[in-house]
């Protein structure tokens, strides 16, 4: 996009006081001008809101992904924890009958 919305925003405010500084000003084009300023301004709203959303979607993924890794994390600590203790377990078993 050539030029963005907040620049055609900024222009059409430019334009529109520039036409309110004439002796004679066309009101209707002003009017004309402030309704396609305002359509653009809900435009620019309107993606804002959406990147906002995707931002916090994403955010909340990336979130619930480390989460997952953690708990993968800790399971894998625990099962080897396990296997320590029951491998202990058992050299302790043989020692004691051997």
């Amino acid at each position: 996009m050539k030029n963005s919305y907040t620049t055609l925003h900024r222009n059409l405010d430019n334009r529109i006081h520039t036409l309110e500084k004439e002796t004679h000003p066309n009101q209707t084009l002003i009017t004309d001008l402030k309704k396609q300023k305002l359509k653009l301004k809900d435009s620019i709203n309107e993606q804002l809101d959406l990147f906002l959303d995707n931002e916090k979607e994403r955010k909340y993924k990336q979130l619930q992904s480390m989460i997952h890794t953690q708990k993968r994390r800790d399971k894998k600590k625990r099962q080897e924890r396990k296997k320590r203790l029951y491998a202990q377990l058992r050299k302790d078993k043989v020692s004691l009958s051997g």
